[in-house]
């Protein structure tokens, strides 16, 4: 298009500074409605970490404290396959036992054998409700902006929260 097929129009060019600043689609903190302190929680707890190296002590990682409190959610540990091996040692221990040397003990490291699977089960049905815990609340994390003027986070759908109760949020 050039300009001499539309003469009336004002030049649309770029313009540095909007008429109304938005974050994507948010217009802003919902305590305070305004969008000059407002900054996602992500960029602040990347932009607040940093890894050092020393020769005489290693690496080391340091955070500010506004990082720190925004934090994700940590990710639960899932060590259910040490407990199904130690349950395994345990009968093929046993087996030899109880069949060529001391009865009593192959039965009791049968019986342990099984009462480890028996457990290993179970805490892995836990363990399948706390990664469906930690995935919801890490999503929610990521779509989170934080308020340094109200110190508090929300999302563009959620109300304004507090800073201090973040985690409270996230696992709801």
């Amino acid at each position: 298009m050039s300009q001499s097929q539309y003469p009336n129009q004002p030049y649309q060019g770029y313009n540095p500074q909007p008429a109304t600043p938005r974050m994507g689609h948010l217009s802003g903190c919902p305590n305070c409605r305004q969008l000059d302190q407002v900054q996602k929680v992500s960029a602040i707890v990347s932009s607040g970490i940093t890894t050092k190296h020393s020769s005489k002590i290693g690496f080391g990682v340091s955070a500010t404290l506004l990082a720190q409190r925004l934090s994700p959610p940590v990710k639960p540990r899932f060590r259910v396959s040490v407990l199904y091996l130690y349950a395994v040692v345990c009968i093929l221990v046993g087996f030899p036992l109880f069949l060529m040397y001391n009865r009593q003990i192959g039965m009791a490291m049968f019986v342990i054998g099984g009462v480890t699977i028996a457990y290993a089960s179970a805490y892995a049905s836990t363990l399948k409700k706390k990664r469906f815990t930690y995935e919801k609340a890490i999503a929610k994390w990521s779509d989170l902006y934080f308020c340094s003027r109200c110190d508090g986070v929300f999302t563009a759908q959620t109300n304004f929260v507090p800073a201090n109760y973040m985690n409270n949020f996230l696992n709801q």
